[in-house]
């Protein structure tokens, strides 16, 4: 073994390329100037230099750096961007550590050791590249080691009648604005690199609203996937606003103006948050899929009941946000956030309408009024996308009005459906079709559930059937079986069953 290859097990300085001395024992790397850093990042530099030109694979740098911890590809993400610049270097366009797609890092630039007395050497000023090489080759040359008195004062003196012979000043050799203008451009140098460091420092994460996984397939994403995607989007980018975080957010279709529809990404390139919803009878299922870079995923399940859904997000969002923060970072985020989230619902504020939204699906929001009421604010001050919360507190008016007969619940239930994007999402359409039918306007009712193909709540759909056979179509019909009771499809059932109960009286 190569004292490079033990440079990990047995620290000794070395140097990377020809600028900078990196000092595994004092945790130190020098550049233009020493700075100590991290122990965990220098540690990190000095296992991808033992290996100089191979590839470290992800998993022998977490065995190696971090023994015995749980630690995300997240972190081993962060670590290589600070440590990518600290070194100056661009993920981009590498020249000392490359990135190799689904396997890990290399380090390329050549990596020497470096004697103590040469490091000693330097410690106190910073030799250029060309200063070293005419250091090296007057110490090379026996002849040149010495400047003789003489020729040290020859020198002196030719410099000197250089110097007179023009002693008028020119405005081309101005020492003052050469160095006004050197500092400005010095300045403006550091600027733009300062700037391109943060850019490429900041990790890029992209949520997006996914499918509905069902027994008979994927379905396109319905109004709560849509609103739990937009809740973990607006959590992470309010925690992480602090931090080197980019939260960027996607759907497929345009119920939100908060989705970036022009927004194009490498997926190698960034960490995808991939909420996936599954229905079961009585609960919902939520797999929350985190597609690392270089293809690294971890899958976070939650089964949540449809009693407080809000409540239930708020604790799928703080489980999130604690994955992308480190031990620098996790208790002032976790606690920010934890503050964040007690706050009292305020229908002004566009996430805490997207909240009040998903508790619009919740089974217990009928017996509370208080929160109708705060629903019915979020719809009446929406300002921003706003068809969703539409969707959410339609879907409240109609389940109301089947508990109250009240035909303004009925009417304002089709007003919001209407401004719900219908045209979007086919479970809003279906709740439009429902209410339509219950309106009386079976006919319409019966052409826009022509138009309801694949559904979340397809027990709503058979009940809808059922109900317009027996009322509008006058078609022989068996009642759906259902093994959850859904509110809207046991209403449905019941009253096509009275319906076909008057007809039999009448026909008697």
């Amino acid at each position: 073994m190569s004292d490079i290859q033990s440079l990990f097990t047995s620290p000794q300085p070395f140097q990377i390329g020809d600028s900078i001395f990196v000092d595994p024992i004092k945790h130190t790397i020098r550049l233009e100037t020493e700075q100590k850093v991290e122990p965990q990042l220098v540690q990190l530099l000095t296992l991808l230099a033992s290996e100089q030109g191979q590839t470290v694979s992800r998993e022998a740098i977490f065995t190696h750096i971090w023994p015995d911890m749980v630690v995300t590809a997240n972190s081993l993400n962060q670590s290589m961007s600070k440590l990518r610049k600290l070194l100056g270097d661009d993920s981009k366009n590498p020249h000392i550590i490359v990135t190799i797609p689904r396997q890990g890092y290399a380090l390329i630039e050549k990596v020497t050791l470096v004697h103590s007395a040469n490091t000693s050497k330097n410690e106190d000023k910073p030799v250029s590249i060309e200063t070293s090489k005419v250091e090296q080759q007057t110490s090379d040359s026996p002849s040149s080691s010495v400047m003789s008195h003489s020729q040290h004062q020859t020198q002196v003196a030719k410099e000197s009648l250089a110097t007179g012979v023009n002693s008028k000043p020119s405005p081309f050799k101005n020492k003052n604005a050469i160095a006004l203008l050197s500092g400005l451009l010095i300045l403006l140098c550091l600027s733009l690199i300062t700037t391109l460091l943060w850019l490429e420092d900041r990790t890029q994460v992209v949520v997006s609203v996914e499918s509905v996984l069902t027994n008979n397939g994927q379905i396109p994403a319905d109004p709560i996937s849509h609103i739990l995607a937009a809740f973990l989007y607006t959590g992470l980018k309010e925690s992480l606003k602090n931090d080197p975080f980019d939260i960027h957010f996607i759907c497929p279709e345009k119920p939100f103006e908060m989705c970036e529809q022009d927004f194009s990404y490498i997926p190698d390139e960034v960490i995808e948050v991939k909420p996936i919803i599954r229905y079961s009878p009585k609960s919902l299922q939520v797999k929350v899929l985190i597609d690392g870079e270089q293809n690294s995923f971890e899958f976070q399940s939650y089964k949540l009941s449809f009693d407080r859904l809000d409540e239930e997000f708020d604790e799928l969002l703080l489980n999130l946000v604690e994955k992308f923060t480190d031990d620098n970072n996790r208790k002032r985020v976790i606690s920010s956030l934890f503050e964040w989230l007690k706050r009292p619902n305020d229908p002004s504020l566009s996430i805490d309408r997207i909240k009040l939204s998903a508790y619009g699906y919740s089974q217990q929001v009928l017996n509370e009024p208080f929160v109708i009421d705060l629903l019915k604010q979020s719809a009446q001050q929406c300002d921003a996308d706003c068809p969703i919360i539409y969707g959410s507190f339609g879907r409240v008016m109609l389940n109301q009005y089947l508990k109250t007969d009240k035909l303004d619940d009925l009417q304002q239930a089709i007003h919001f459906l209407l401004q719900g994007s219908p045209e979007y999402l086919p479970d809003t359409r279906l709740k439009l079709a429902a209410a339509y039918a219950l309106s009386g306007e079976r006919e319409k009712s019966h052409q826009l559930l022509k138009e309801v193909d694949k559904v979340s709540f397809i027990a709503v759909k058979k009940a809808l059937h059922y109900y317009l056979d027996i009322t509008h179509l006058n078609k022989a019909s068996t009642a759906p079986f259902h093994s959850h009771k859904n509110y809207l499809a046991t209403q449905l059932v019941s009253r096509a069953e009275q319906e076909k109960s008057k007809v039999l009286i009448r026909l008697e």
